[in-house]
């Protein structure tokens, strides 16, 4: 599979991972960049096919807030990284931005499980377990704003029982500076835990300090901030392009991304690293 065309691509880099495989970087000539190629497990499933969703890189987080019992519950997917330890999300799943003079509040732990089945017995319903948030890389100007137009962010975890999270589920490309009306498919879950899926063209909506991709009438509510926005979905994996930020009501039903430029990319690339 191949990302979608967007200006005549120069030559691929390759960035090593850390256990020798590599990660390809592809950049167009009208300044997009696409980062990874979608890729599945990497070890042979261990749970019966008919008990898992198709779409096995999208999961539910849950974050572990400042009090006591206090959780807050997102959807997340895996991204390619070096070390196949990666999630990307909302910037608000992992830190509630500044509020009535209040600084932003970091979530103290939390983790990660792809491909929740609440349809399945209490033993199958996290086909590859949980996966502890190890680190959690967040835009400066999230925290000490909350800028919607930076409320992405990424996420490491630490290997479970199992194994790495990458090579259990597989993971998700990246890309920046794509077009700002293309195809896109969000998948997440809703905040009873069922899983969704919106297909649609993205379209503009400006916001008081700038304009962020859109798709309409996608039904969701809370529990679907941080699903991917991807490029090229094959059903199973594709490129993350944007995650659910905002919902709106007017003049129609949309939801709302960040629109993933070089600030997206350099966040990435700098924790691209981290364990």
């Amino acid at each position: 599979m191949a990302p979608a065309a967007a200006g005549a691509p120069q030559a691929p880099v390759e960035h090593p991972f850390t256990d020798g495989a590599a990660i390809a970087e592809q950049r167009g000539l009208d300044g997009s960049v696409a980062v990874g190629t979608p890729t599945p497990p990497l070890r042979a499933a261990t749970t019966a096919a008919s008990t898992r969703p198709q779409t096995l890189v999208q999961g539910v987080l849950v974050v572990d807030a400042v009090g006591p019992t206090e959780q807050w519950q997102c959807s997340a997917s895996a991204v390619v990284s070096d070390n196949r330890n990666m999630i990307a999300t909302a910037a608000h799943c992992l830190e509630d931005g500044p509020k009535d003079g209040k600084p932003a509040r970091r979530g103290t732990g939390g983790y990660f499980v792809p491909a929740y089945d609440k349809t399945a017995n209490a033993d199958t319903s996290m086909p590859y377990g949980k996966f502890a948030i190890s680190k959690m890389a967040i835009p400066g100007n999230w925290t000490l704003s909350g800028d919607v137009d930076y409320d992405f962010a990424f996420a490491t975890v630490l290997p479970n029982e199992k194994g790495r999270l990458g090579d259990l589920v597989g993971w998700n490309g990246l890309m920046f500076n794509r077009g700002r009306e293309e195809a896109r498919t969000v998948v997440g879950y809703l905040g009873d835990l069922t899983p969704y899926r919106c297909d649609g063209v993205t379209s503009m909506v400006a916001f008081p300090f700038d304009v962020r991709p859109s798709l309409t009438h996608c039904d969701v509510d809370k529990g679907a901030s941080g699903s991917p926005w991807l490029a090229d979905f094959d059903g199973r994996e594709g490129w993350v392009n944007g995650v659910s930020s905002t919902q709106h009501f007017f003049p129609e039903p949309f939801i709302a991304s960040p629109y993933f430029d070089d600030d997206v990319y350099d966040l990435w690339k700098s924790f691209r690293g981290s364990n």
